[in-house]
């Protein structure tokens, strides 16, 4: 395969925000007095990576008004005290790039917030382009929700979607991934990881066990493993 661009999902395939995301929710229910509930908990991580206004209104069962109210509150709280990054994910992303390969981010988070978060992480740098809930009316596991972002590559440096891999967390992702003609690879950092039976929800989505890795740190052996020609720079370089 030649493999000439990545595109990522963000939340829990780069960025630590499902423990922590599930906190600040159960911290904003608390101060507006929603109940939080395991079921709750439950529906919201069976529900992780959809746009924000689904996951609340639906995980919450809340009214659009006060899932907006909780929205609001939860990008502040991200801006102010920012979500981890996936460790080593700055060191593979950067290796990518090394490489000749593009980076581009695919996520249901609004453009302002998705910009500012990589930005303090010292991420954006690394991506050529991103694409938003604000570039498509489109979410995954909707194919069309690559669009955007395969309309960049393919206009702007000639790249096909063959030429691709996305990387993603959640059922969502592996089944919009698969379903645009896109190499997908699922990481353990986020739904994956919580799932009673891994074998049989793989299996279930049609992907081979084979395109499930622990985290992102393990994405430039898979590319390199899989790339059909030469890359400048070998994965000795990583240091991990």
């Amino acid at each position: 395969m030649d493999i000439r661009a990545v595109i990522f999902d963000l939340d829990q395939t780069l960025i630590e925000s499902l423990a922590e995301g599930l906190r600040r929710i159960r911290t904003l229910c608390a101060m507006h007095d929603i109940p939080f509930t395991n079921v709750s908990r439950t529906q919201l991580l069976n529900l992780w990576g959809a746009p924000a206004m689904t996951l609340l209104t639906q995980g919450l069962g809340v009214s659009e008004k006060t899932a907006d109210v909780i929205h609001q509150a939860w990008q502040r709280y991200d801006e102010h005290i920012l979500p981890s990054v996936i460790p080593n994910a700055h060191r593979a992303l950067s290796w990518l790039r090394r490489n000749g390969i593009i980076n581009c981010l695919l996520t249901s988070r609004h453009r302002d917030n998705a910009l500012t978060v990589l930005d303090r992480h010292d991420l954006l740098p690394e991506f050529a382009f991103v694409s938003t809930i604000d570039d498509t009316e489109h979410h995954k596991p909707d194919p069309r929700t690559f669009e955007y972002i395969l309309g960049k590559l393919q206009e702007e440096r000639g790249i096909s979607p063959n030429q691709c891999f996305y990387v993603g967390d959640t059922i969502a992702d592996i089944v919009a991934g698969c379903s645009a003609g896109i190499a997908t690879l699922a990481v353990m950092t986020g739904q994956f990881m919580h799932l009673p039976n891994l074998k049989n929800a793989v299996v279930g989505i049609g992907l081979d066990l084979a395109n499930v890795i622990p985290s992102v740190a393990e994405l430039p052996y898979e590319v390199e493993s899989r790339h059909s020609g030469m890359l400048p720079l070998s994965t000795d370089a990583l240091g991990y």
